[in-house]
């Protein structure tokens, strides 16, 4: 699903790969947990597509989660 986000990405369409960005995070942190390399790929690709939105407080957030995991 993360190379769909991708997609969408390139594609301008921020606000459909953000939507797909939960979707994807949330699977990751249900079957592989909370630090999982995967996990915290999904939640680096969420920040991104918030930033891009001028979501950056949110961002911020999901982007420092990353860093301390």
């Amino acid at each position: 699903m993360d190379s769909s986000v991708t997609v969408l990405d390139y594609q301008g369409k921020y606000a459909e790969a953000e939507i797909l960005s939960w979707e994807c995070l949330w699977a990751c942190k249900t079957s592989l947990g909370e630090t999982h390399p995967e996990t915290l790929r999904s939640t680096n690709n969420l920040a991104g597509a918030l930033d891009r939105q001028g979501k950056y407080a949110e961002a911020e957030m999901l982007y420092r989660r990353c860093l301390e995991a």
